[in-house]
């Protein structure tokens, strides 16, 4: 029976996963197990008789000799380490030893029995585990918007990062364990409850436009946004919450120098509606004084000259008459308008040169009624025929302007009935 046994605990040990050794009450290797050869690529006869410290990473040795010399002076009958062991490879393995102390019967120290496992895998996870905290962390601690993480049902605060406190005006210690309700963050808590129902139908919520009340007693806008998460089996809410209080003044802000331009654009289309009818009334009112002033010379000047023409007036007096009489035609037929500085800024000279021309009169009787010599009257033709754009032999000037006066009469029938 008793060989039975020591096979069976012989192969448990040489095929377990676990690598094991045994030290004499120096730290000399006396045995490992098979595993060894896989882990460390050498045989285990190669390891025997050689000090057990020299395979531990030399940054672990201080510390696996200082639990050494605790364990000689508290003489424990188990206990446990961890520490790096370099394989034969140079490669650093991280190894969790169950250690067996034993002692003679006097007591002192006589030697080890352990058992390793391997544990670099789990360390790796473990480190790149902690790697990732370490960004969330900062992610959550150094975000400038609020992040929030509590209970689902009861709102307890189980993380708030700085920007939070910092709004709500609270240190972490006095909110954390705390809930919602008790901090009064919720100035409305109707509001509360009916957003804790639609949590509970779509597992979150994104971009709700909320209402939180600070320490201070000021309510800020937030936009919203969360999901249920589950932690240690209970579900909570991780949070955002980003500050659009200044966002909504700025709007109010907006929304009152619009209206304000609204209301500025209203009376200035008021102003240009008067305006227009005013430049519409101006348009009328000279529309009639120019009725008025046509009216007046058809019927109550000209007639006069017409009948002061038969009277006995000498030839210079009946000269003057005659462009008085063709003048004032030129006025009510709106020909003095045509030939005036608008389109050929003729001066008044030459103005008074083409009445005479109109009646028929020659350079010479021109000269005479003006006083001034044949070679102005020729000067004056010449300049009257270049801003008429009439220059050179071939257009008879007084026929040009006699049917400039038929052009604009003929516009003006319907005033000369």
């Amino acid at each position: 029976m008793l060989n039975k046994n020591n096979e069976f605990f012989k192969d448990l040990v040489e095929k377990t996963a676990d690598i094991v050794i045994r030290l004499d009450h120096k730290g000399r290797l006396l045995y490992l197990n098979p595993l060894d050869e896989k882990k460390f690529g050498v045989k285990p006869l190669q390891y025997i008789g050689r000090k057990a410290l020299s395979f531990v990473h030399k940054d672990d040795r201080r510390d696996t000799l200082e639990k050494f010399a605790d364990w000689l002076c508290n003489k424990p009958v188990t206990t446990n380490i961890e520490n790096r062991i370099i394989t034969a490879t140079g490669q650093a393995l991280n190894f969790t030893w169950s250690v067996c102390l034993y002692y003679d019967p006097s007591g002192y120290f006589s030697g080890i029995a352990a058992t390793g496992k391997d544990i670099t895998p789990i360390n790796n996870k473990m480190k790149k585990l902690q790697k990732k905290e370490k960004i969330w962390s900062r992610l959550f601690m150094n975000n400038p918007t609020w992040m929030l993480l509590v209970t689902l049902e009861e709102g307890k605060f189980i993380d708030v990062n700085d920007a939070g406190c910092k709004d709500m005006g609270y240190a972490k210690k006095d909110i954390i364990g705390r809930t919602s309700t008790e901090i009064g963050l919720w100035p409305d808590k109707k509001s509360r409850n009916r957003y804790l129902s639609l949590i509970k139908k779509r597992n979150r919520l994104d971009k709700l436009p909320v209402k939180f009340k600070m320490r201070d007693g000021k309510i800020r806008d937030y936009l919203w946004s969360t999901t249920v998460v589950e932690m240690e089996r209970e579900k909570c809410l991780l949070s955002v919450l980003v500050d659009v209080s200044k966002l909504k003044e700025t709007e109010k802000k907006l929304d009152k120098i619009n209206k304000k331009l609204q209301q500025r654009s209203n009376k200035l289309s008021e102003m240009n509606v008067a305006l227009k009818v005013l430049l519409n009334q101006r348009d009328e009112d000279k529309k009639q004084i120019e009725s008025n002033v046509w009216h007046n010379i058809k019927k109550m000047i000209q007639p006069h000259l017409k009948n002061l023409k038969v009277t006995d007036l000498n030839p210079l007096q009946h000269a003057h008459l005659d462009v008085v009489i063709n003048r004032l035609d030129e006025i009510t037929s709106s020909i003095g308008e045509k030939m005036g500085h608008n389109n050929y800024a003729l001066s008044f000279r030459e103005l008074e040169v083409a009445g005479h021309i109109i009646v028929g009169k020659a350079n010479k009787e021109i000269a005479e009624i003006l006083c001034i010599s044949v070679h102005s009257v020729e000067s004056h033709r010449f300049s009257i025929r270049k801003k008429i754009g009439i220059l050179g032999g071939r257009t008879n000037l007084r026929t040009h302007l006699l049917s400039l006066s038929d052009h604009v009469d003929n516009k003006n029938l319907d005033i000369t009935k």
